[in-house]
């Protein structure tokens, strides 16, 4: 998670320029000039936020792991937790290859196809949240199924993951607003909704730390009691 959230602010951030996002009611020859005039930082950022989207599944494949353990939830919602963060995955990199199109021979195309790789790739960005809110959403269930004395995540983690599914709705929006609060660049779209993952994605980092460390101590422990680990005094 360290080098998925490191990879893709200097993809998007740092090199692209793509943070904070350009507005939706720009015109054809301001897009252009947008891709003309920042072509290779387009093309470095496209590269970094794509190996950032990869690195997405292997980490939602160790929260799932979570829930393999007895009475630890349903094994589909698990693997639709997976399915949840593939999905937007390919999304993601779908728009970011619209970007790098536009990026490739942006002296060559005309500013209305620069317009639309550009339109393309906000819309199919904004809306890799679709995805991700089946991750949030079954990740949520998952943990309110969890019966184990000791859960692999805390309760109230489940019902964050609902709050932040909630906030996931306004990017659905993007189709019908060029300016204003409801646009790709608005503050419900990408401020609210796309942050809000974010953050989750950082708690339950965290989380996942602690689970995985649990698990390793009670392992320790088993082995210690059945004395094929020596213990202290």
């Amino acid at each position: 998670m360290p080098l998925f959230v490191i990879l893709f602010g200097a993809g998007l951030y740092v090199a692209a320029g793509f943070i904070p996002p350009p507005s939706p009611s720009m015109s054809p020859a301001q897009v252009a000039a947008m891709y003309r005039d920042h072509t290779t930082g387009i093309r470095i950022g496209m590269v970094l936020a794509m190996y950032a989207a990869v690195l997405a599944v292997p980490w939602a494949a160790a929260v799932a792991t979570q829930f393999k353990r007895p009475g630890a939830g349903s094994p589909a919602l698990a693997a639709t937790q997976v399915a949840g963060v593939a999905m937007a995955a390919c999304s993601g990199l779908v728009s970011m290859t619209c970007w790098s199109v536009a990026a490739f021979r942006p002296d060559y195309y005309s500013p209305e196809s620069l317009t639309l790789l550009n339109d393309v790739g906000w819309i199919l960005f904004t809306w890799t949240i679709g995805s991700l809110s089946l991750w949030e959403a079954s990740l949520g269930f998952a943990i309110l199924l969890d019966k184990n004395s000791e859960p692999a995540f805390p309760r109230w983690s489940g019902y964050f993951c609902f709050l932040v599914t909630t906030l996931n709705y306004p990017t659905a929006t993007t189709i019908f607003f060029h300016r204003g609060v409801f646009a790709w660049n608005g503050v419900f779209v990408f401020w609210t909704s796309i942050g809000a993952f974010f953050v989750l994605m950082m708690l339950f980092q965290v989380l996942l730390l602690r689970s995985i460390g649990r698990e390793r101590r009670a392992e320790l422990n088993l082995q210690a009691h059945d004395g094929r680990v020596p213990t202290n005094g």
